[in-house]
């Protein structure tokens, strides 16, 4: 064989490879719980709940490509507690741009590791059913007639995940959340004293569905 022939070879073998390649768009839904540890603001307060689980939906769109791909990805989470006669209510939504690489397993199973620019806000509502109750400690100074205490926060940062595909589209990712930004805590109706800038870390487990994959050359 002359390097004439070899040379077409390969030529025959990279388009045959360029020709059945393909990008594949998924779109998954599922519920997820991430677990945040206590923020210094809670415990220095009386009267905020502190709820470190929140259970929530997400949504995902990836497009794979040769073994690698990109997402973007919504979350909404929450949760409350209540104490005596004051509840709180806790909402963490956020954004996430990510890519990744996806291993090919064995039985149509398959093992994505990704990285993402998340963004993030968080909500803590505190709320009482006596009107002479009030919300108070180091750093927080609240008494007025709304009976309603808003303080939240904004966050970036990145994130990380390790996810398998399991029979029938059912994927399951443990995900960790890192906090960059550590912005302090503002408020709507209420005063702030000296307000911490408390991480928003998470690590939560989550379960999704893929409800559509769409195959392009």
């Amino acid at each position: 064989m002359n390097l004439r022939h070899l040379f077409i070879i390969i030529l025959s073998v990279f388009a045959t490879q360029h020709t059945h390649s393909q990008s594949v768009t998924n779109l998954r839904i599922g519920t997820e719980m991430g677990y945040h540890s206590d923020f210094s603001i809670v415990n220095s307060s009386e009267g905020i709940q502190n709820v470190p689980y929140l259970f929530g939906f997400n949504i995902d769109a990836q497009m794979e490509y040769e073994g690698l791909f990109g997402r973007l990805g919504f979350v909404s989470r929450f949760n409350n507690s209540s104490g005596s006669n004051l509840k709180s209510s806790y909402l963490n939504n956020g954004l996430s741009f990510g890519f990744g690489k996806t291993f090919r397993l064995k039985d149509n199973m398959s093992l994505d590791i990704g990285l993402a620019y998340i963004f993030r806000t968080m909500n803590i509502n505190t709320s009482a059913s006596n009107p002479q109750n009030s919300v108070s400690g180091n750093q927080i100074s609240f008494y007025d007639g709304v009976n309603l205490l808003n303080i939240y926060k904004y966050s970036h940062g990145l994130g990380a995940d390790i996810g398998l595909k399991l029979v029938d589209e059912l994927y399951i990712t443990l995900f960790y959340e890192l906090d960059l930004s550590k912005s302090r805590w503002q408020s709507l109706n209420g005063k702030l004293i000296n307000s911490p800038k408390d991480p928003l870390n998470f690590l939560g487990l989550k379960i999704q569905y893929s409800i559509a994959r769409i195959f392009e050359k």
